[in-house]
């Protein structure tokens, strides 16, 4: 599933998508339907082509995709859950600290060895 951007938002009955090239509207309509028991009114979507990036080889292209539009019916909404809630990230944030902090707590850097990582002495 693909949030849309800032001022692109769009209404809470449209979902987007990002799916697989070969995938028609028929294919996604079913797939979430018959998998995920979703009422899908209906489904737009277009092929988005890779970037083309230049590298000291030659140039490369990232793979296409799809994006899909999804259209649930009339009186059904979509909202984003919340999936970091502000009371679980300050936990993770914490936990991180003190794992670093008990880590970094017997290494001591050599001052003979300028620029020798402290996991190398």
């Amino acid at each position: 599933m693909v949030k849309p951007k800032g001022h692109r938002a769009m209404p809470d009955n449209i979902v987007t998508f990002k799916v697989n090239p070969r995938m028609t509207d028929w294919d996604i309509k079913n797939y979430l339907e018959k998998i995920y028991h979703v009422k899908v009114g209906g489904v737009k979507s277009r092929i988005i082509a890779g970037d083309l990036k230049k590298i000291p080889e030659g140039v490369t292209k990232d793979y296409d995709y799809r994006i899909a539009h999804v259209t649930l019916p009339i009186g059904e909404t979509f909202k984003w859950p919340d999936l970091f809630p502000k009371e679980k990230f300050d936990e993770l944030v914490e936990s991180q600290e003190f794992v670093e902090k008990e880590i970094n707590k017997g290494r001591v850097k050599d001052p003979s060895v300028p620029e020798a990582p402290t996991w190398f002495m």
